[in-house]
């Protein structure tokens, strides 16, 4: 656990916890790493959660099927950030697969140990719920975001949409994003083959360029959608 301190420090869920407090917080709340295969499901489908998901190694796919078996990816949650944090507050089952992206290294929190004060009634307990909340907002403010991203009409429009806030959120007009082609063509809810057609399309007309999960914008400012 010690090598992922400062990882762990640096997550929204730790923030203004004492980094010499943490050792003895995340004892205190019986966080325990799991490792996880590619593929593997975090939560077991259909059953009531209790434990938040801190990546530590890897990553996180959250993602459903529509009724044609198409696979929608909702998001990527990345080494440093949460996952399930809803579902395990209600303690009820995720509407959703979580599955590990890559081979991933997770600490699992039991909800009840986080929002629970301990016997020592330290602030840090008090602290950790604050920041539980402002992580659901968060959250909730994140799926606000891909409905504007996903509710414009063509791939070209929910391209830009989505480039254009990364570039916004890195403070750059060259960035990387955490998808893959396949992943990122879910995540929008589009054809991967439009999407590509789509890219090349912007690059030839000079208004972005890429290289896998890189890319570099170069439209103006006229050019940019609302």
């Amino acid at each position: 656990m010690k090598n992922f301190l400062p990882l762990i420090s640096q997550s929204p869920l730790f923030a203004n916890v004492s980094p010499d407090a943490l050792p003895a917080m995340l004892n205190c709340i019986h966080a325990h790493r799991k490792n996880f295969a590619k593929g593997q499901f975090i939560y077991p489908p259909k059953e009531n959660i209790s434990e938040l998901a801190l990546v530590l190694t890897g990553s996180v796919l959250l993602s459903n099927e529509d009724f044609f078996g198409n696979k929608n990816v909702l998001d990527k949650i990345l080494p440093g950030e949460l996952c399930g944090e809803a579902y395990a507050a209600l303690n009820l089952a995720p509407q959703m697969s979580v599955q590990a992206g890559e081979e991933s290294e997770i600490l699992l929190i039991p909800i009840k140990k986080l929002t629970t004060v301990c016997t020592n009634a330290c602030n840090n307990h008090a602290v950790l719920i604050q920041n539980l909340l402002k992580i659901l907002a968060n959250r909730n403010q994140q799926l606000v975001t891909k409905f504007s991203h996903i509710s414009k009409r063509s791939t070209r429009e929910k391209l830009l949409s989505y480039l254009y806030l990364q570039s916004r959120l890195q403070g750059s007009n060259t960035f990387t994003i955490p998808f893959n082609r396949q992943e990122l063509a879910d995540y929008l809810f589009v054809e991967r083959s439009a999407m590509s057609h789509e890219l090349s399309k912007l690059r030839d007309e000079g208004l972005l360029d890429y290289h896998r999960s890189s890319f570099k914008l170069f439209f103006k400012e006229s050019d940019k959608l609302s």
